[in-house]
């Protein structure tokens, strides 16, 4: 056992990442299949079409902004409204 070092940085840690559930020969077999389909000119069926929802690129975003328009919408009517009950509060004031 040694002397611990506060000025000598430690060794890095590895990092050995392995896919939990990759079957490499299933991966090449559903390649070669539909290889062979485009060869043959068969029409591949996307599994994930049919269980795709409503979400497509940049909807996200379309969002986003939808919402930060009606939050500026109602940030400014609160904005107005407040500056009309100043002037007359201001108004009611000065003239009694």
């Amino acid at each position: 056992m040694g002397i611990p070092s506060f000025f000598r940085p430690g060794k890095p840690k590895g990092y050995n990442y392995v896919p939990r559930y990759y079957d490499k020969e299933k991966e090449e077999r559903e390649d070669r299949i539909n290889r062979i389909k485009n060869e043959m000119g068969i029409e591949i069926e996307d599994e994930g079409a049919k269980s795709r929802t409503g979400i497509t690129r940049g909807s996200f975003d379309s969002r986003f902004r939808k919402k930060q328009a009606r939050v500026q919408r109602n940030s400014s009517i609160r904005l107005l409204i407040i500056l009309l009950l100043l002037f007359l509060v201001l108004y009611i004031f000065w003239h009694l």
